[in-house]
């Protein structure tokens, strides 16, 4: 018998992630939301090739952002939101083909990149955290996709160009 999925959302668990979750090879969803897991995300992480679902939310991980989120190859929804991530946010985050990108939490920092528009996602949250740049003017590519940006409380400072109107999926664009 596999596990391929661990729900633990509000269990009020503290402590840190075990190592040995890394080896649940059949693992495809994993939720911890609103515990109180702290310290970084195990590196082991990346043995998980068939996680498709991350949500870690409302904890308290700290360090810049986990990088072994870039080696989890079938993964499609990341939420990383309100944790204590600090530093930048990859540009390689949307090279990925995930649907849903939550990654509010007010100490992180972005330049937005071009390759934003190569992202298939219909959710993107960068909300409470530090943009700057400017939207690329090809961000009408997101259109077929894009259904919930949401950019408010970011410190956006740099420019937005004409073809952000375009984006007719979007049902709320908050800036």
């Amino acid at each position: 018998m596999n596990l391929v999925g661990i729900d633990h959302n509000h269990g009020d668990i503290a402590g840190i992630l075990p190592d040995e979750l890394g080896l649940l090879s059949d693992l495809a969803f994993l939720h911890l939301n609103s515990n109180r897991f702290c310290e970084i995300l195990p590196s082991i992480f990346a043995n998980l090739k068939l996680l498709y679902e991350l949500d870690l939310s409302n904890n308290r991980f700290v360090g810049s952002f986990p990088l072994v989120v870039l080696s989890l190859l079938a993964l499609m929804y990341l939420d990383l939101h309100y944790n204590e991530f600090e530093g930048s946010l990859l540009p390689e985050l949307f090279n990925k083909t995930l649907d849903a990108i939550f990654v509010n939490n007010k100490r992180l920092t972005l330049v937005i990149p071009s390759n934003i528009v190569g992202t298939i996602a219909s959710v993107v949250v960068f909300a409470n955290n530090n943009l700057g740049g400017c939207f690329p003017p090809n961000i009408d590519k997101l259109a077929n996709s894009l259904e919930e940006p949401l950019l408010i409380n970011t410190n956006l400072s740099g420019c937005l160009h004409p073809e952000v109107g375009f984006l007719y999926k979007s049902i709320g664009c908050e800036f």
